[in-house]
């Protein structure tokens, strides 16, 4: 099972599979415009938790209680962050461990699904049953598992949008399914 999990309708793709729809893609887009409207904190806030929850409701169906990362950017320097009613300050010891072979809990998998959408970290986890979570650019978020889960008796939040056997491969081609590339191609 592949899961492509986004923010993203995919009744915004044309016959292609590219997105056409102009959103925001990164934190560094509250203040803009996207049809009209003015995105704000509170919208990221809402959507980036909907992203934990996501997660949460598929680490929960499978019974799985931590994943480890398997490869990461962990060179990158971790600022502390804020949510819409947390502020996080990462302890330097947890900063000097966030490396291939770590086995983090439910509240480290949360933080750093924030971080990997916020650009500010990269990592690739992977759990039992073949289970990992991938981030790409864009809000693109890749969630597979050798064990399959009854998708339709999970309620995922209503910002969220699963797409099953999406038709990337990985990230390597996540370009052409990208509100990015809708931007360029205007």
């Amino acid at each position: 099972m592949q899961l492509r999990t986004t923010k993203y309708d995919p009744a915004n793709r044309n016959e292609q599979g590219f997105y056409i729809k102009d959103e925001w893609i990164s934190i560094g887009d509250i203040g803009r415009s996207y049809d009209g409207k003015i995105f704000t904190a509170s919208e990221y806030f809402r959507v980036e938790d909907a992203y934990c929850e996501t997660v949460k409701l598929l680490l929960d169906a499978q019974k799985i209680d931590h994943l480890i990362i398997s490869n990461c950017d962990s060179e990158k320097r971790i600022p502390n962050f804020f949510t819409s009613t947390k502020y996080y300050v990462i302890q330097n010891e947890l900063k000097g461990k966030l490396c291939p072979g770590r086995k983090c809990n439910w509240h480290e998998i949360d933080l750093l699904i924030r971080l990997n959408l916020r650009e500010e970290f990269w990592c690739v986890f992977e759990g039992k049953y073949g289970t990992y979570l991938e981030f790409g650019y864009d809000y693109y978020m890749l969630y597979g598992s050798k064990k399959n889960i009854d998708l339709k008796k999970l309620k995922f939040p209503k910002e969220m949008f699963i797409e099953e056997n999406c038709p990337c491969d990985g990230f390597e081609d996540y370009d052409k399914y990208s509100s990015a590339v809708a931007r360029k191609n205007k």
